[in-house]
């Protein structure tokens, strides 16, 4: 047996985290919009391509562009959001 002196053990703390389809990913924001009573959901449109997010429409006042921007990150697999939404 090759032991080494000094070691006693060893902890493997990594994790692999499966790729989220972009598919489910929209599906996860569209939700999370919906869900939440602060924002018209069907205002906003949700593009998804790899792990990238991009929002399209328009909402009433500037916390609901954060509404949705944060619905959009909570989605597992996104990497980044781009929120093209305006404040009419």
């Amino acid at each position: 047996m090759n032991r080494r002196h000094g070691v006693l053990g060893l902890i493997d703390l990594i994790a692999v985290t499966p790729r989220a389809d972009a598919a489910d990913m929209r599906h996860q924001i569209v939700a999370a919009l919906k869900r939440n009573a602060q924002v018209e959901a069907d205002s906003i449109s949700v593009n998804v391509a790899g792990d990238r997010v991009t929002l399209h429409g328009k909402v009433h006042a500037r916390h609901e562009r954060g509404v949705a921007e944060r619905a959009a990150w909570s989605a597992a697999g996104v990497r980044s959001v781009d929120a093209r939404i305006e404040v009419v």
